[in-house]
């Protein structure tokens, strides 16, 4: 009998749970439709510090930060709430918000990893799908500011070694020469430079390689088609590798020294 007591005591208690977590979501849901967000936040917080794994409750603090615009902190929010439900159209919305959430952050390829995983749980969301192939858009400009940086960078580094390794050459050519015709014309040059108080040696002309910053991207692009959209979808994976292969290359190639000439 004490045993029954307990466990109904038990029920009887997370039903108690449920209902207070019910209506506090009811009346959290009010103040956010007010826009009343910070006030928002901390109903949902609330609910949060009952039950760490609401749905609902991390899904809406998720898009109450959002709106606050704290973009950072809303994250992990959402990330929990996709871990919470198997319901696949309430997880690709979850996944949406998150997507949208980096895309703030110009975390454009986490971004892009989360508008694929609503996409998977569903393929017809055209908005989810637009998402995607604008921020692919972007991340396409990055790695191609990012290729033309490194070129210039490498540009760069072979003029200052080709500069270094002319003026070393012309150092220990000017220094044969000079020893070696130094006993015939050294009469001349003092009577020269007794008359010519500039008649010292000249600074070598040095001009700065010009390096002009790109401009970044705005973020804005045209909407695609749904043929290009499924399109890039089908290749977002398999180029980010291969680009990524492409840095490590150019990586290791940087790191070989240049052999001097003594």
């Amino acid at each position: 009998m004490k045993y029954i007591c307990i466990v109904f005591l038990g029920l009887l208690s997370l039903q108690l749970m449920a209902q207070s977590e019910h209506e506090q979501l009811i009346t959290a849901n009010e103040i956010y439709e007010k826009k009343d967000y910070e006030t928002a936040s901390k109903s949902y917080l609330n609910i949060l510090n009952e039950n760490v794994n609401s749905l609902k409750g991390n899904y809406n603090l998720g898009n109450t930060l959002y709106k606050r615009k704290k973009y950072k902190e809303a994250i992990p929010y959402f990330q929990r709430a996709a871990g919470e439900t198997e319901d696949r159209e309430v997880r690709s919305k979850v996944y949406h918000n998150l997507g949208n959430t980096f895309f703030k952050e110009k975390n454009y390829k986490e971004a892009a990893k989360s508008y694929m995983q609503a996409l998977r749980d569903n393929p017809k969301d055209f908005g989810t799908k637009n998402n995607l192939a604008l921020t692919q858009k972007i991340i396409k400009q990055q790695q191609q500011q990012q290729k033309e940086q490194e070129q210039e960078k490498e540009k760069e580094e072979q003029q200052k070694q080709q500069k270094q390794q002319k003026q070393q050459e012309e150092q220990d050519g000017e220094g044969d020469d000079r020893q070696q015709s130094q006993d015939d014309t050294q009469s001349e040059k003092e009577e020269e430079e007794k008359d010519d108080p500039n008649s010292g040696d000249k600074d070598k002309d040095e001009e700065p390689i010009d390096n002009e910053p790109k401009g970044e991207s705005s973020g804005k692009g045209e909407e695609l088609s749904k043929d290009d959209v499924e399109r890039l979808m089908q290749i977002i994976e398999n180029e980010d590798k291969k680009v990524q292969e492409k840095l490590m290359k150019r990586a290791r190639g940087k790191h070989k020294k240049p052999e001097k000439d003594w």
